[in-house]
């Protein structure tokens, strides 16, 4: 279940790399949310897509060793009884000061990044689609993201999943 896309420049200096991006919807499950935290992703990848995390009590959510965490601000939490359904991983081997929290909409179903190279920014953005959401959500929810160039939804991946 890989998706790769051209590396943007990460502070690593290295050219011709591969961003090498995970998206998984861990359907709220604290099993493979536990599995997926306990299963060595800092060597495999640099950034993970979260969908439906699995999330305590306090609506806090765990996040792998060697990644920073971007989850919806508390405003967007608020809308929905404290709980998000959407998140960001990133590899801490890429270095802060070439990507950023990149604010679109304040809502608990969209995250994203955005990475500074020096052809351009790449925006990388998790939007969840849930069953809760109608036409007119999903179709608002395109909306924020016209000028994304990279958008992983469910629905993008599952079409393009390779087996091996």
């Amino acid at each position: 279940m890989n998706s790769t896309t051209e590396r943007a420049a990460t502070g690593s200096g290295e050219e011709g790399k591969q961003l090498r991006i995970l998206q998984v919807n861990l359907n709220r499950s604290p099993t493979a949310h536990w599995e997926l935290l306990n299963s060595g992703l800092a060597n495999l990848w640099d950034i993970i897509l979260i969908q439906e995390p699995s999330q305590n009590y306090y609506n806090h959510s765990a996040t792998a060793p060697g990644f920073r965490q971007i989850y919806p601000s508390d405003k967007a939490r608020s809308k929905n009884g404290g709980r998000f359904h959407s998140g960001i991983w990133v590899n801490q081997q890429i270095g802060t000061n070439s990507w950023r929290e990149y604010k679109i909409h304040d809502d608990p179903d969209f995250t994203a990044i955005q990475i500074l190279s020096e052809s351009g920014p790449l925006t990388i953005i998790n939007i969840y689609f849930g069953v809760k959401g109608t036409e007119e959500h999903n179709e608002d929810a395109i909306g924020y993201v016209d000028d994304a160039i990279f958008v992983a939804t469910d629905e993008t991946f599952n079409e393009n999943i390779e087996t091996v």
